[in-house]
């Protein structure tokens, strides 16, 4: 599968010269995203588009692409597909619509394809998908927005909507993917190939998976019991709730779930969760246990976070030794709470999150950190987010994220944590619910 994603050169077939085309936002895409390998595109009536020299046929490229990229309408795409096999292309990314998902009609295209797949071992992604992209590689084989940020995330989707918008949603909260594929209707291409693909490389650290079905069940859960001993593998797997689940039974269903947490595999159970379980699981370290700390400048934004802690079935609270506690004492206001949740009191300026956070990491005292801001006339947001940035410096392997309460007073700093990879939530609880994800990451490794 490597040539999908680090391709030497990419053929277009239905490359338009007409803004607005799908066959030209294509080909826009391979050139700005800026791919350096050779770049065909297939055109009967242009000699040239977007300044590249054009071709008839994939017949006629001074050699056989290693991707060809196929955005012609479905009834021409069995004969294209055995014209490049026989010119000696093994991979094809079919983008078009129209086969096995509209019902007969289109079955017999897919019949044509397997056909040519088995008697020429060609691979085939699609049909009806929206593309590859492979950051790392400046490929942006896809009809969706701009090149994503390169990073540590592979997704596979049978969803083009999800793909383009995580991906816009990671450029946004600066996170970044080695892998996308966009499986469509998996005629050839499974979510199970892309997982031994991934498993082997290193620039994937979290595996995200948005499938409406399983090619095959059993070799999932087998290959992601493997590659959850070293990777993060998230899932939002649609229709399999009651009663329309797999074999639209609630058992069954229930089976499943036990099954994917065996397997060590982290299901999304909302697309918010999806989003935010990538961002977090992209950009925390690992925890190494259970026990997280507070530090706040809000009395009731802390309960609720200490309700969340409390509610949680795993977190629980650092307990401070008294070496802490004077430490803190020392260093805080007499109205501040030297214990966990520690309350630095609601007009506390920069200084006292910096030697808040600093008492209690230099001392290891505990496995992750939150650290809430509530916005008051002496707040300081920006100095406050660059004291939390200069933590996470110091000291890498502690998970920290944070909860800026507010708007338009407070974010500049959530700006400034989101370009450091530092997760900023609005609501407490989402924060704490964030260190219980990493938490469950760390107790997966740790099996």
């Amino acid at each position: 599968m490597d040539k999908f994603f680090s391709p030497k050169s990419v053929a277009v077939v239905g490359a338009s010269a007409t803004s607005g085309k799908t066959g030209h936002a294509v080909l826009q895409n391979i050139i700005s995203g800026g791919f350096t390998g050779d770049i065909f595109p297939i055109n009967h009536h242009e000699t040239e588009i977007l300044g590249q020299k054009a071709y008839k046929s994939l017949s006629e490229t001074p050699s056989p692409a290693e991707l060809a990229v196929i955005v012609i309408p479905a009834q021409h795409v069995p004969q294209v597909v055995k014209e490049g096999a026989e010119n000696g292309i093994k991979n094809f990314v079919i983008i078009t619509a129209g086969f096995g998902e509209i019902g007969d009609p289109g079955a017999h295209l897919d019949k044509q394809l397997q056909e040519i797949i088995e008697k020429h071992d060609i691979r085939i992604m699609g049909p009806n998908c929206l593309g590859v992209i492979a950051p790392h590689h400046k490929l942006n084989a896809a009809f969706g927005g701009p090149l994503p940020i390169s990073g540590n995330v592979s997704l596979i989707s049978q969803s083009g909507a999800i793909v383009s918008s995580l991906c816009d949603w990671g450029t946004m909260k600066n996170f970044g993917f080695s892998k996308v594929v966009s499986l469509g209707n998996k005629l050839n291409l499974d979510e199970n190939q892309c997982l031994e693909f991934l498993e082997k490389d290193p620039k994937t650290e979290v595996i995200v998976l948005f499938l409406k079905k399983f090619k095959d069940k059993t070799r999932f859960l087998k290959l992601c019991r493997e590659i959850s001993k070293t990777k993060t593998i998230i899932l939002y797997k649609s229709g399999e709730r009651c009663p329309r689940g797999e074999g639209h039974n609630c058992k069954t269903h229930k089976e499943l779930v036990c099954a994917l947490d065996e397997a060590g595999v982290i299901r999304a159970r909302t697309l918010t969760d999806l989003f935010d379980l990538t961002y977090i699981s992209s950009i925390l370290p690992v925890s190494n246990g259970n026990e997280v700390s507070i530090i706040t400048n809000a009395g009731g934004p802390g309960e609720i976070a200490f309700d969340a802690v409390t509610d949680d079935p795993v977190l629980e609270f650092s307990i401070f030794s008294e070496e802490i506690k004077q430490e803190l004492t020392q260093a805080l206001p007499e109205e501040a709470l030297p214990i966990n949740p520690v309350d630095i009191i609601g007009d506390a300026k920069a200084d006292l999150y910096e030697k808040s956070l600093d008492i209690i990491l230099k001392h290891n005292a505990t496995d992750a950190l939150m650290v809430m801001l509530s916005p008051q006339t002496m707040t300081q947001p920006i100095q406050s987010a660059q004291a939390i940035i200069e933590a996470k410096n110091t000291y890498p392997e502690t998970p920290i994220v944070t909860c800026f309460l507010g708007g338009d007073s407070v974010q500049p700093g959530v700006n400034i944590l989101q370009k450091n990879n530092i997760p900023c939530f609005l609501d407490p609880a989402r924060a704490i619910w964030a260190l219980s994800v990493i938490n469950y990451i760390g107790e997966i490794r740790r099996r």
